[in-house]
């Protein structure tokens, strides 16, 4: 991971210094956080003279904001207290695709933990290849459900706003960084 990506931590909190993005001015909100959620699986392989067979042995998810494609409008906080309020509220959105995370990887688990796919040759690519064909739909599925929870936090704290309900979710992030 390079410079451009922030690997969820629970010791590590976003700043505002970590959003370089560009501003899009057709968004209204404040500030916008994109987030990186990229799978990845360990293997077991047995070659074979003419097909090769992977069976999956750890899925992984990595949860990753982007600094590049995160922005701040600096001009539209009008205070120190405010704009603690809308950072707190966009590191909420890393942090909850953080705890979307470890429930996607045991349902990872469940649809794949030691399957076997069999591909072409032995090489790298060829390898991956297949296992997107067999990973990927399940894959989107996932990336389709951390959408629509992020657009139902974004909903119900109405972007922070509504402060009953970010200390809800604050109270849910919180347990993330006790363990």
């Amino acid at each position: 991971m390079n410079d451009d990506f922030i690997i969820w931590d629970k010791n590590r909190k976003l700043s505002w210094d970590n959003f370089l993005g560009e501003i899009d001015p057709q968004i209204n909100h404040a500030a916008q956080t994109k987030l990186q959620l990229s799978f990845f699986y360990d293997y077991d392989v047995n070659e074979r003279k003419t097909r090769t067979r992977a069976i999956i042995k750890e899925p992984k998810l990595e949860v990753c904001f982007n600094k590049k494609e995160s922005w701040i409008k600096k001009d539209d906080l009008t205070n120190e207290i405010q704009s603690q309020k809308l950072l707190n509220h966009e590191q909420g959105h890393f942090d909850l695709a953080y705890e979307f995370s470890l429930e996607a990887i045991k349902l990872l688990e469940d649809k794949f933990l030691n399957k076997r796919f069999s591909y072409s040759g032995n090489s790298e690519e060829e390898k991956e290849k297949k296992r997107k064909k067999f990973t990927k739909p399940f894959e989107k599925e996932l990336l389709k459900k951390h959408h629509q929870l992020q657009l139902k936090y974004e909903n119900e704290t109405n972007h922070g706003k509504i402060t009953v309900k970010q200390i809800e979710y604050d109270g849910r992030f919180a347990k993330l960084r006790e363990n």
